[in-house]
């Protein structure tokens, strides 16, 4: 057996069971296909040689496929994303398929047998995908002008800073504030497509968490290593919605050099201390598996210090068959809300969301209660924040927007026009970079993406009713509804208009977003 990691578009890996499939040729080959058409899309088609039963059925994404009297079937060409394909057929019955095809990656000939109601399904399909979100913070003894340049196996997608031919230079302060030009970022961002493989052995260190636990293992696990309290923040923020979804995880980090071994950082000058962490996880729940704990290097931050951390999710891989369809639906993904107040003070901030609270951080009873400082720090619990985090879902978020109202924007002009709209709605350089290093890189698989803003009183009114003491001077709260378009719009949208708010007192600032399926523009 042998592990196969993808790092791409997402960064997210995918885990594939070899039980899925019986084959009973050994003609079948695996050969990657270029086809124009289909950038950044896939679609699935097949033949089943003994269509005789009508019962038998094939669904995408639980959408039934027809398949025509000669046991041909064919989906639609769809995005690169998540994805379940099924064949499902009557008991007792062998579905005999001449050939399998995922475009534009595999290609299956031969003659394969899926018995009786196995289903290739759920984990079976992907693309090559991406380590989501290193990020990777420099702190200087004292304000120096730092370059840094990325030798990773494969390529880099998404930036931020951009990525120039000979890499990144910025100006780093102690305090881990980092310039470029007229614009300050808390850390360099960047993903990209890596073709890496593990041998079995990989995961025999590490450890089984189970979803109700991911928090307390990741804030004693990374304080272990040598991550500081924002460094933590940011990581179980980012990471552990999407582990949540998982009722176990096998985790795992790469540490130093076996980070360094498939992306190579040079950092001029030469730091005195680095970290470089890379998570690996998988769905454990159907694996019976018992890592040893890892035992991480001794760390100590001494001079010039770099550090970085990224994560994917770990496929087995037998047979590599592999689409990427994205999650759409009901997600109402990070909103993050930030507190800056004049003087250092006590607060205490609940919200009405209408729908389900699926995850927040720091831990959400009914409401947030902590000090806020000057500087955004806030402490709840004795621990410091950046800002405060919730997810959620909410099944009627679709019919709450006026679709003939928005923007379409190609993927080339991504970043420009999200940078203009939350500089005029006065965001600050911190902000406009947790939101661009979030949400860019899922837009870029799209060719161009239907843009809509919930603002301030709307996002009151449509995603959650915000309550605070003491009340806010200044209220800045945008929530960005997203997705696919394929076809060009033949009526013109209604551009939106933003409100640019001053920032003077207590400031409170939100954002979130959620991706929707799009249909039809022309009506609301």
């Amino acid at each position: 057996m042998k592990y196969i990691l993808f790092i791409a578009s997402f960064g997210l890996i995918f885990f594939s069971s070899a039980k899925d499939f019986y084959w009973t040729n050994s003609n079948v080959f695996n050969s990657p296909i270029e086809d124009a058409s289909l950038n950044g899309r896939s679609k699935v088609s097949g033949i089943i040689v003994n269509f005789t039963d009508k019962r038998t059925r094939v669904t995408l994404n639980q959408q039934p496929i027809a398949v025509n009297d000669s046991g041909y079937f064919e989906t639609s060409i769809v995005p690169n994303g998540f994805y379940s394909f099924k064949i499902e057929c009557p008991d007792k019955q062998v579905i005999l398929l001449d050939s399998l095809e995922f475009l534009p990656n595999h290609i299956y000939h031969g003659d394969f047998q899926l018995y009786s109601n196995l289903i290739i399904a759920d984990t079976a399909l992907s693309a090559p995908i991406y380590t989501y979100k290193p990020a990777i913070y420099f702190y200087p003894d004292s304000v120096t002008e730092v370059h840094a340049r990325l030798y990773p196996m494969g390529s880099i997608d998404f930036s931020y800073p951009k990525y120039q031919k000979d890499g990144w230079t910025v100006t780093a302060h102690p305090d881990g504030t980092l310039k470029q030009g007229n614009k300050s970022y808390d850390y360099i961002f960047w993903d990209g497509p890596l073709d890496i493989s593990f041998p079995e052995e990989q995961f025999s260190t590490g450890w089984i968490v189970s979803s109700d636990s991911l928090v307390g293992f990741f804030e004693t696990t990374l304080s272990d290593m040598g991550l500081n309290e924002s460094e933590r923040n940011d990581f179980i923020t980012y990471w552990v919605p999407k582990l949540k979804k998982n009722k176990r995880n096998l985790i795992h980090f790469l540490m130093n050099k076996a980070y360094d071994d498939i992306a190579h950082l040079k950092v001029y000058p030469k730091p005195q201390s680095s970290l470089r962490m890379m998570m690996l996880y998988f769905d454990a729940e159907e694996y019976e598996l018992n890592p040893k704990p890892q035992v991480f290097p001794e760390f100590k931050r001494d001079g010039f210090t770099v550090i970085e951390w990224g994560g994917a999710q770990a496929n087995i891989i037998i047979e590599p068959t592999i689409i990427r369809i994205p999650r759409i639906g009901k997600e109402v993904d990070k909103p993050v809300i930030y507190l800056y107040s004049e003087k250092t003070q006590p607060f205490e901030l609940s919200f009405d969301f209408k729908g389900k609270l699926n995850f927040t951080h720091p831990k959400y009873d009914g409401s947030w209660k902590g000090i806020m400082h000057p500087n955004g720090d806030l402490v709840v619990n004795n621990q410091v924040y950046d800002y405060l985090f919730w997810e959620g879902s909410k099944t009627d978020l679709h019919s709450s927007i006026d679709m003939t109202i928005g923007s379409i924007v190609k993927r080339d002009e991504l970043e420009p026009f999200l940078e203009g709209v939350l500089t005029q709605m006065n965001f600050n350089d911190r902000e406009i970079q947790d939101f661009m290093c979030y949400w860019v890189p899922r837009m870029m698989v799209n060719d161009q993406n239907f843009i809509h803003f919930i603002c301030n009183e709307t996002y009151d009114e449509v995603i959650a009713r915000m309550n605070i003491s003491p009340t806010p001077d200044q209220m800045i709260r945008l929530f960005m509804v997203w997705g696919e378009i394929n076809t060009n719009q033949e009526k013109p949208l209604a551009k939106q208009t933003f409100q640019t708010i001053k920032r003077t007192g207590f400031t409170l600032v939100e954002w979130g977003g959620s991706e929707i399926e799009i249909n039809d523009l022309s009506t609301p």
